[in-house]
């Protein structure tokens, strides 16, 4: 995976005149042909209707308005210097649509205050690479399985450097694999029930997230559903209004998991009510990195008042065959670790735990004593029971063509 991961960024990264067709294009792009995009939506959807599998098609610095489809194999690319911008105009379609295959790429470009949809991609293989999308009506970029079903070998789709900030949701992944290489996903948020999360990954989706920062949503990351699993290495979580991860109805083990938190540089922080938080999820590792700083909410948990509430790890609704090693849980508002009603299988070892301005080390209630080891000294006693928020969250099929 590694090396996969180093193949695309070197292949895109480095930029400098190539001249085709008069236009200059991203060193190393291999094109069959080239067609220019013209300088507004009518000429771009015929430039790509035209274009087969090999194919670029180049924009120049204008607006492009319309809802643009790219086939499988074709790239959209902005021409060396350029920052060209598409505009999504119909709320029932992507701004830009790229349907799955071999070569299918969308580099350098922006999208933006889209009525809809910014990006949909639908099936793998597929890249976005420094690519901006923003102020889109619904999800900033939405991948879902093609019209054949999602592929059974290792086709990804791969997002690297790139902004989706500030629509309706970042990032909404349904049943197929995705890794994202560094970038943001942050400022996303709604005024609606729905909507408001950075990362929504559902229907056995396969989330892989890699040095990207995950801020100032109204949720950070949510995870669903017991075919979905997520690994986030070096990951930033901060700042997300109402929590940072959550993670619900895992099916995960120890050996495989469903959710794997892991790097030095993994920092979760001051995010409201919880961390991480897991209801009804087995197969946890969260291995180094931090959680902390969580910021405690007035929530009514069933308990009577409203109680603040504010941990940074909670392990809630039969969740278990968890571990966390080497993890820092610092100045967590209320509890540094929270398990309630916790399934077995609950393991911390060589932790720093410390209350720093909260009120409690780890709390441990509603729960077998067989199914939790933590070390005796982390263990906050004599606690009064804590009430919890632990709801379940609708995901929503994702739905496009």
């Amino acid at each position: 995976m590694i090396h996969n991961r180093l193949t695309l960024t070197l292949a895109f990264s480095s930029l400098s005149l190539a001249a085709a067709c008069g236009v200059a294009l991203p060193e190393g792009l291999d094109c069959r042909d080239v067609r220019s995009g013209g300088d507004d939506g009518v000429s771009l959807k015929a430039a790509l209707a035209d274009s087969r599998a090999g194919d670029c098609v180049a924009l120049g610095d204008h607006t492009f308005k319309g809802a643009f489809r790219v086939p499988a194999g074709v790239t959209l690319v902005a021409e060396n210097g350029a920052r060209p911008r598409l505009v999504g105009t119909r709320a029932d379609a992507p701004a830009v649509l790229l349907v799955g295959g071999d070569g299918t790429r969308l580099l350098g470009v922006r999208v933006g205050s889209a009525a809809g949809i910014g990006v949909g991609v639908l099936g793998a293989p597929a890249l976005l690479d420094d690519v901006t999308i923003t102020d889109a009506a619904s999800a900033g970029v939405a991948v879902a399985c093609g019209a054949d079903g999602c592929a059974e070998n290792d086709a990804r789709v791969v997002i690297i450097d790139s902004q989706l900030d500030e629509n309706w949701v970042g990032l909404w992944i349904q049943g197929i694999a995705v890794d994202v290489q560094r970038g943001s996903v942050s400022r996303n948020r709604s005024t609606q029930l729905l909507g408001g999360q950075g990362v929504v990954a559902s229907g056995g989706a396969r989330l892989s997230l890699l040095g990207t920062t995950v801020a100032e949503n109204d949720y950070g990351i949510l995870v669903d559903g017991n075919s979905t699993t997520a690994d986030g290495e070096d990951l930033v979580v901060d700042g997300n209004r109402e929590r940072g991860i959550w993670a619900q109805h895992l099916r995960g083990t120890l050996e495989a998991p469903a959710l794997r938190l892991h790097g030095g540089g993994t920092v979760i922080r001051r995010n409201g009510l919880a961390g991480v938080g897991l209801i009804d999820s087995l197969g946890i590792i969260i291995i180094d990195g931090r959680v902390e700083d969580t910021v405690a909410k007035p929530v009514l948990t069933g308990l009577g008042p409203e109680e603040l509430v504010g941990d940074g790890v909670g392990l809630f609704g039969q969740s278990g065959a968890a571990r966390l090693e080497r993890v820092t849980l610092a100045n967590n508002a209320r509890s540094q670790l929270l398990v309630d009603n916790g399934s077995s299988g609950i393991t911390v070892v060589d932790g720093a735990v410390s209350e720093g301005t909260g009120q409690y080390k780890v709390v441990v209630q509603n729960t077998y004593a067989g199914n939790v080891t933590i070390p005796l000294a982390l263990l906050s006693t004599g606690v009064p029971e804590l009430g919890i928020d632990a709801p379940t969250f609708a995901v929503e099929e994702l739905v496009f063509d």
